[in-house]
This record gives C-alpha cells, sequence and structure tokens, in this order.
C-alpha cells in the first residue's frame, strides 16, 4: 500500500513538475491507503448492525406470534372440553330383538341354496355351513334367551331338520315370539325341496300386527333384507366379543347362495 501511495506521488510531480504548491495539495489529497481497510471494516459493521439487529427483532415477533396463537388455540380446547355435553339422543331407531326375526329365513333359505345348481359339491357346502351356524347359535345370537334356547338342541339324524328346528326357536325366542301367521308368506321345512314353493316366499312381507313389534326395520320397505342385515351385524359384533371369527364367514357364504332370493 505505501508503494501504491509514492507511486501516486511520483505520477503527480511528472505532471506538475515546477509548481510546488498544488503538488503540496495534491499530496495532502492523496489517500492514506494504510488505513483504508480498517475505516472500510468499520463501516460494514456499522452497516450489519442494523440488519441483525432487524433480524432478532422478527424471530422475536414471530415466536410471539406462535405462543400466542398456541395459547388461545389451547383455551378453545380446554373451553369445549369442560362445557361440551354430546348429545345421548338418536333419532334413528336401534336394532331391538324382533328386528332379527329373519334369522328363520337366513337359516333355511341358506340351507336350500337357491342360487347353487342342485346336488353339486357347492350345495353340500353350504348346507353345510347352514348346520355349523346352527351349532354356534348359543355363543353367538346376540339375544340372551335365544342363546339359551339354541343350547337346548341336540342335533337330528337329518340335517335339514336339524336347520328347521333352529329356524322355529330363531322366532319363538324374540319377544314378539313369530309364527307364520305373522307374515304374508313363509318359507319352511318344504321350500327347501319344492323350487315352486320356494319361489313363493320369496317376497314375504311382515304383517301390521307383528310390524309393530319392530324397530328398526318397521318403516323398511325390504322387511327380510332389513332383518338380514340386523341379524349380520349384531351377530358379528357378538361374535367378535365372543372370540367366534368364523361366524362371518359362514353367513357371506348362505347370503351368496341365495338368502335373499333377489327379492325382499
Amino acid at each position: 500500500m505505501v508503494r501504491m501511495r509514492r507511486e501516486k506521488e511520483m505520477i503527480e510531480r511528472t505532471f506538475n513538475p515546477d509548481d510546488g504548491d498544488k503538488l503540496e495539495e495534491v499530496q495532502s489529497l492523496t489517500i492514506d491507503t494504510d488505513s483504508q481497510p480498517a475505516e472500510q471494516e468499520q463501516m460494514m459493521h456499522s452497516r450489519l448492525m442494523p440488519t441483525a439487529a432487524a433480524k432478532r427483532s422478527r424471530v422475536w415477533k414471530a415466536a410471539l406470534v406462535a405462543v400466542t396463537t398456541l395459547a388461545i388455540f389451547g383455551a378453545l380446547c380446554l373451553t369445549f372440553y369442560i362445557f361440551y355435553e354430546p348429545s345421548t339422543s338418536n333419532s334413528a331407531p336401534l336394532i331391538q330383538p324382533n328386528d332379527l326375526y329373519a334369522l328363520h329365513d337366513l337359516l333355511l333359505v341358506g340351507y336350500a341354496a337357491v342360487f347353487v345348481k342342485v346336488d353339486s359339491a357347492a350345495t353340500q357346502q353350504v348346507q353345510d355351513t347352514a348346520v355349523d351356524l346352527t351349532a354356534l347359535l348359543p355363543m353367538v345370537h346376540p339375544w340372551a334367551p335365544c342363546r339359551a334356547a339354541f343350547a337346548q338342541l341336540e342335533p337330528l339324524a337329518d340335517p335339514a331338520d336339524t336347520v328347521a328346528r333352529a329356524a322355529r326357536v330363531a322366532w319363538d325366542c324374540l319377544p314378539h315370539e313369530f309364527k307364520s301367521t305373522d307374515f304374508s308368506a313363509t318359507f319352511d321345512r318344504q321350500c327347501i325341496t319344492d323350487v315352486a314353493l320356494a319361489k313363493s316366499a320369496k317376497n314375504p312381507k311382515v304383517l301390521p300386527a307383528a310390524r309393530s313389534s319392530l324397530s328398526t326395520c318397521e318403516a323398511s320397505r325390504w322387511d327380510r333384507t332389513c332383518s338380514y342385515w340386523s341379524v349380520i351385524h349384531s351377530t358379528a359384533l357378538w361374535a367378535e366379543s365372543s372370540s367366534q371369527p368364523l361366524v362371518l364367514k359362514l353367513l357371506i357364504v348362505l347370503l351368496w347362495s341365495g338368502a335373499t332370493q333377489c327379492s325382499g
């Protein structure tokens, strides 16, 4: 840097060799390059200091906003938790025992396997499924009096008779104690082997006297199907609590085999 200053002074003398006053004036204006880095550093530092302070200020403001937001949200959650009272009213009717009346048809129509080729291996499998479900009813039926009634049954020589008797008990054990006269048509033991008779019972309707005893299915226009779904949901729930996972598979097989008869 000293060299740069001397070179500048020499240049000034070259252009002003005889003018001593001007030379002194020029020399007095010569920049002292030795002190320039320190001055530049001081100026840079003075410029950066406001920027860093501004950044710290913005960080503190953002933190304050975040904390305030969290505090407000926490207060709202606490208020909701303290004062909220969930509604216990439910306008939708719940499934009641009488809604399970179509277990009668699920067993018999399922055993008949109306959607399966007659005398096929699949027919035998479906019929075995109906018998297996009958054997599990003492443990998985949602209504305690029905579980007790099914527990009294012993298998008969003819599996169809075993299923037909269990189907009758599925009516008798309910509070309404359903009978064939409570329906516009009935799928009974004879329908298993009589195709024409089975078709006549494909859309049974609950008659007014018995309909008033229903709950969730009272207003349904799909009488038997509504009861099927009530049976499936409540039985599967009870089976899960009783560690009987096979039940849902049995119910699905019976539906697949034609339990709805594509109607009612």
